[in-house]
């Protein structure tokens, strides 16, 4: 009768002290179940008395009597049965032999493989192997035969996808086996006459075993194509859209100077009052939409600039520092009209980055802009830090009104206008877009942290790799 952890009792036929008994500490049945042979003692009526983990799962039927337990098994190929007298008792082991399991396992591979000996003899292949070599035959009249020898086989057979093999024989058999012979591991792709790719890896064992692996690749291989061929049509199709954009942006901005020209002489009464105040008043609305209509206009021709010109930056060392004391200049008149104090810092021993400089002033220009747009009667910091992994970082942070977490997790949307308040002059919200693209374009990222009542802190951060000596400024 079974007990509840699976073994059975022995009963007054058994000797269930032995099974109970304890090694190092640990009972001796725990031991058996981590052996991996198949153990039951039998008792003299027949009975099982004790079965190990092994056995239960061979059997799966834990009451069933070892003697028809173990004619099943007899019956299965690669079966090793074992019986021991102890006593009274019988002492049955079974094991299932582990080169049957392995060549089992291997013949399952997607991938075939052929294992070589040191002396460059063939020791063993799996299923697939033979699939695609039948010309080998098995394993039995393969086994010692050096790799030359089935290297000539295989030319006997014609069954090698290789022009040298075809006009120089001898000179294809050299190169294989100085290739052979190399005893580097590694992998590369082929293409086969008949479309097939295939991934051929070698690998090497402590003992001097050598592994040669070849998976079809043909599928992967195809699909990496169409992606290709996908990618392709996708960068013909934006720079189009790109240039077309360009166009029409430089179409639109025409009519729209006019008009913002002509509304500013109205609303400024160069030529005289206009006799009701209305009209001054529907000038400065006419030249304030237009200002807006502008600014989208050139957001989009800048946008559009950003996607045509993208992997064809001007890469050259550029010195941040002097570029940060010379773009806060332009910003002086505006922080002085909002009275926003204006800082830069820029520590010693900062590496110049090898980057766009054009690139560069324009993500500089657009965050002063907002920071001191966003931060009347504050303070706007500009700094300079070189980064534990050697990348630099251009900080720009401000003590404005600051953004909630859902406006900061939105930054970077084209189009999307992060408002303030009553603010009218929110731009058509393509310039955090154009930051990220071109911060992007140098492998390099935008942070924006921000929280309402504390501020905002934008980071463009620039990879290690673009730091160039100090020396090597532009």
């Amino acid at each position: 009768m079974a007990n509840a952890d699976g073994h059975t009792d022995a009963g007054q036929d058994g000797c269930s002290e032995g099974a109970a008994d304890r090694a190092g500490g640990v009972p001796l049945a725990d031991l058996l179940d981590r052996v991996i042979e198949g153990v039951a003692l039998e008792a003299p009526s027949g009975r099982l008395v004790y079965a190990n983990a092994v056995w239960r799962r061979l059997v799966q039927a834990p009451e069933e009597a070892p003697a028809a337990t173990l004619a099943r098994l007899r019956e299965l190929p690669h079966f090793a049965v074992r019986s021991y007298l102890l006593g009274g008792d019988t002492l049955h082991l079974v094991r299932q032999d582990e080169a049957h399991l392995l060549h089992e396992a291997l013949d399952h591979l997607g991938s075939s493989l052929a294992v070589y000996d040191r002396a460059e003899r063939y020791r063993f292949g799996n299923a697939a192997f033979h699939q695609r070599y039948g010309n080998h035959g098995d394993d039995g009249g393969l086994i010692g035969r050096t790799f030359e020898d089935l290297l000539r086989a295989t030319l006997s057979a014609g069954v090698v996808a290789d022009v040298q093999a075809v006009r120089d024989p001898e000179g294809y058999i050299e190169r294989r086996l100085r290739e052979f012979r190399d005893h580097r591991p590694g992998e590369s792709e082929r293409l086969s006459p008949a479309g097939q790719w295939d991934l051929l890896r070698t690998t090497y064992t402590p003992s001097g075993l050598r592994l040669s692996m070849r998976t079809d690749i043909t599928e992967q291989k195809r699909v990496q194509e169409e992606l290709r061929r996908a990618k392709e049509r996708l960068e013909v199709e934006t720079a189009s859209r790109a240039r077309f954009v360009g166009r029409l942006s430089h179409d639109l901005r025409t009519p729209l100077s006019a008009v913002l020209g002509y509304a500013e002489l109205i609303e400024s009464e160069v030529l005289g009052p206009l006799g009701s105040p209305k009209y001054q008043e529907y000038a400065a609305l006419v030249h304030q939409a237009g200002r807006q209509l502008l600014q989208l206009v050139e957001g989009l021709l800048e946008m559009s600039r950003t996607q045509a010109s993208a992997g064809e930056m001007r890469e050259e060392p550029v010195d941040l520092g002097a570029l940060l004391r010379g773009e806060i200049v332009g910003f002086e008149a505006a922080a002085r009209a909002g009275r926003t104090q204006l800082s830069v810092v820029v520590p010693d021993g900062v590496p110049a980055v090898v980057s766009d400089p054009r690139m560069v002033r324009q993500m500089v220009q657009a965050l002063i802009g907002n920071a001191v747009r966003h931060t009347p009667d504050g303070v706007v910091n500009l700094t300079l830090a070189l980064r534990g992994d050697g990348g630099v970082d251009v900080i720009v942070a401000d003590s404005g009104s600051g953004m909630a977490p859902e406006v900061v997790a939105r930054l970077g949307e084209p189009y999307f206008q992060a408002r303030q308040g009553d603010d009218r002059e929110a731009g058509p919200g393509l310039g955090i877009a154009i930051v990220r693209d071109l911060i992007e374009q140098h492998q390099g990222d935008l942070a924006i942290e921000s929280a309402p009542g504390v501020g905002t802190t934008a980071t463009l951060s620039f990879p290690a790799q673009r730091s160039a000596p100090v020396g090597g400024r532009s």
